[in-house]
């Protein structure tokens, strides 16, 4: 234990080790050498990233603003949370030496070391999976599906540093996929802490189109054939037709069976122009109607742009596909 060193004491110390004059600024307009005492902790706890002079001492004295200088004096990093540190007499004389601290105003006490301990906040993988399932459906609230299995890889229960923590999934587009692994972002006042890796698997609540009855190749679907079925998958198909209106009127490039669920695979647009076809050509603008005839020089789908030749003029002109052997071309 080191008590009551004084300014002799450490004028000894820095002579022994350091070659710069120290001294702290003062207050302005102060000009008394009123003494200042520091007495060293047994035992400091901290929740910062950095050690202060004052987390680990007391300083009184009776010039304010020289107090405030000392507590702020930077002695050392911090330890992990939950961990803990020495400091030593030795170290922070060091410290005030860099700061220039004028050895005769500043008397010593208590131990000759401080044990400093970082607080932490102690997470259980259970309290981590919770986390994670309520974030999840903070980020993904109306993607249509749920987690099952939920997993968070932990050896050992997670230490954190004290203070606001909030968590955050790193991945900011839904899931895709059956089972995932997904990087848990925690976060102490905004600022990267940690990453863990949490495992889970994805059930999804799909709408599906299903064959009412068997379809043969090159038919064309009407509202009686299909209807919407609601069901739980592992996985989802982004071919998968939701929507009857999306099958409704289209053809079918193979046979489908009854009961079979519908994706843009099975489906084409009906044709609507052949190639070689004479087909109505409907010019307009704002002022104007023009009908012709033309010569399709390619197949047609609806909403697709063909080129057409006008049999009037022999010109080759393009066009949309509006309808059965019919093109409208605005300008």
């Amino acid at each position: 234990m080191l008590r009551n060193v004084t300014g002799t004491a450490l004028m000894v110390l820095i002579l022994a080790g350091w070659t710069t004059p120290i001294r702290i600024a003062r207050a302005a307009g102060s000009h008394a050498r009123e003494g200042m005492y520091l007495h060293l902790k047994e035992q400091a706890k901290v929740t910062e990233d950095l050690i202060l002079l004052g987390d680990i001492a007391e300083i009184k004295g009776q010039d304010a603003f020289l107090i405030k200088q000392l507590q702020q004096i930077l002695i050392g990093k911090s330890p992990r949370p939950g961990y803990t540190k020495i400091i030593t007499l030795q170290s922070i004389l060091y410290q005030l030496g860099k700061r220039h601290v004028d050895p005769e105003i500043v008397s010593f006490s208590g131990p000759d070391r401080c044990k400093v301990e970082r607080q932490c906040r102690e997470i259980t993988t259970r309290e981590l999976e919770t986390f994670f399932v309520r974030q999840f459906h903070e980020q993904f609230p109306d993607d249509g599906f749920e987690l099952d299995g939920v997993k968070g890889h932990l050896s050992t229960n997670l230490k954190v540093p004290a203070g606001k923590i909030t968590f955050e999934i790193a991945s900011r587009e839904p899931p895709s996929r059956s089972e995932e692994n997904f990087v848990l972002e925690i976060r102490r006042d905004g600022k990267l802490v940690r990453h863990v890796w949490v495992s889970a698997k994805l059930r999804y609540h799909l709408t599906v189109v299903i064959a009412q009855r068997d379809l043969s190749r090159s038919q064309q679907i009407t509202s009686a054939d299909i209807a919407p079925q609601e069901k739980i998958s592992t996985h989802r198909d982004l071919d998968q037709i939701s929507d009857p209106a999306q099958a409704i009127g289209m053809i079918c490039r193979q046979p489908v069976r009854k009961g079979t669920t519908l994706s843009t695979k099975m489906l084409e647009k009906p044709l609507l122009i052949k190639k070689g076809a004479i087909i109505k050509i409907i010019a307009e603008n704002r002022n104007l109607w023009v009908e012709s005839l033309g010569k399709a020089l390619a197949d047609g789908y609806q909403g697709h742009v063909i080129p057409v030749q006008n049999l009037a003029s022999q010109k080759s002109i393009y066009g949309e596909v509006t309808g059965e052997n019919k093109i409208h071309i605005n300008f």
